[in-house]
């Protein structure tokens, strides 16, 4: 599932067979799960996802700030558990272009959700001029919003997993 007719093209490129393409608020079944694209704000156009299977949903927001569609996400939605980015990546001298740790905490409070998870935390860029454009404006993001999650999100579990581990929802 992806956002636009460009990127499945280069899926499809990829050996991808089953590629269909999202706007916001539709839904497609993925085996138990039904999967929701919902609004994202970046510096190109972006989704997000929620999951939902059996009682549980999880919202998955990709690469996004905070944007004006959370509140309908949480009243549409009502999704259990946010996965938000939390490193503050922008264009150096520009604009924002993923939550910092504090917009990823208003996000939780948007969205009321019982769990958070932070990702896009501490991105490394491989290609040495792209690194002199993009810049994380939050060194240690994670920890940073795990921090914050503790002080601000009475009663919301934050769990910041390790690379590759295994999170129990």
């Amino acid at each position: 599932l992806v956002a636009t007719i460009e990127l499945a093209a280069k899926v499809r490129a990829l050996g991808f067979g089953d590629v269909t393409v999202l706007a916001p608020w539709e839904k497609r079944r993925v085996g138990g799960a039904q999967v929701t694209a919902v609004p994202g704000l970046h510096d190109v156009y972006e989704i997000g996802f929620v999951l939902r299977g059996g009682e549980r949903s999880v919202y998955f927001a990709g690469d996004t700030r905070l944007h004006p569609d959370l509140p309908a996400i949480a009243e549409r939605l009502a999704p259990d558990v946010a996965i938000l980015p939390v490193d503050g990546t922008r264009l150096a001298g520009g604009d924002l272009h993923v939550m910092t740790p504090a917009d990823a905490i208003e996000a939780a409070k948007t969205l009321k959700v019982k769990t958070v998870l932070p990702s896009h935390a501490e991105a490394e860029v491989s290609d040495p001029i792209a690194d002199h454009f993009i810049v994380s404006t939050v060194p240690r993001a994670r920890f940073a919003f795990a921090e914050e999650a503790a002080r601000s999100l009475p009663g919301v579990r934050c769990v910041v997993p390790q690379a590759g581990e295994l999170v129990s929802l």
